[in-house]
């Protein structure tokens, strides 16, 4: 890499300041889960549009658990957790032990995997189910 080479994502990332996350404002968070709170911040807006303040504030608080407890997710690039950040807030489902959406990460890259209760949330959210039953196959 010579210095005219353009600087990797996570450098960029690792190097800015974490943006105040207005609604996280009073809570601390370790150093290793920094990228996934600028990202969440970079998009915080967006998601308080998409799911409202309040579900904003559950996700953000379930987000960062979940990095918490994922030393992996820490280590994933920003670009991939904030499309995993944008899928949990557009279908309006909690990662982690909710058992709603599943973030995996597989390399540097997240998958966001939607769990059967998840998709029971968005059978029930539809309208267009009159009844759900579950039997041990």
């Amino acid at each position: 890499m010579t210095d005219t080479d353009p600087k990797p994502e996570t450098t960029e990332i690792a190097t800015r300041k974490p943006a105040p996350v207005s609604i996280l404002s009073g809570i601390d968070y370790p150093q290793e889960c920094a990228t996934a709170m600028v990202v969440f911040g970079d998009l915080e807006d967006t998601i308080k549009s998409l799911i409202g303040p309040e579900n904003a504030v559950q996700l953000a608080r379930v987000w960062l658990h979940s990095m918490r407890m994922n030393e992996k997710l820490q280590q994933c690039s920003p670009a991939s957790l904030a499309a995993a950040l944008m899928t949990c807030a557009e279908l309006h489902l909690m990662p982690g032990q909710f058992g709603h959406v599943y973030l995996v990460p597989f390399g540097r890259e997240v998958t966001t995997i939607v769990g059967y209760k998840g998709f029971l949330e968005l059978a029930r959210r539809s309208g267009e189910i009159l009844e759900m039953v579950a039997n041990v196959v």
